[in-house]
């Protein structure tokens, strides 16, 4: 994938995410920016999943957890962008996370997320 497209999918990403934060998610939408199967790691492992009915009740789950923790924005500050060949890259996203602490004051962090595309 040309750095282009992968900037224009995170920026469809990033809409969808800030529009699920306040609780208006729409699963057409954002499962469209994902294959029919996936592969995803953390530091609890890595999973393979599929795009489907229950993936779209863990993105839900997801997104109210979110509110939960006084997510209040999630927003892209850098994409790097490394291509593996003419169909492929590995883009590192730069993310910064806001969050509204019960006192109503703010905290952001900043993180980075490696994606293959």
């Amino acid at each position: 994938m040309k750095k282009e497209q992968v900037e224009k999918f995170f920026q469809k990403y990033e809409q969808f995410f800030m529009q699920s934060l306040s609780g208006n998610v729409i699963f057409d939408e954002i499962t469209e920016l994902y294959a029919p199967e996936f592969i995803a790691a953390s530091p609890m492992g890595v999973m393979t999943g599929k795009n489907d009915i229950d993936f779209q009740k863990a993105l839900s789950y997801g997104y109210e957890q979110y509110r939960k923790m006084g997510t209040i924005g999630m927003h892209i500050c850098k994409i790097k962008v490394y291509p593996i060949d003419e169909y492929h890259s590995v883009a590192h996203v730069s993310w910064r996370a806001s969050y509204q602490k019960s006192d109503k004051s703010r905290v952001d962090i900043d993180f980075e997320v490696h994606y293959l595309m």
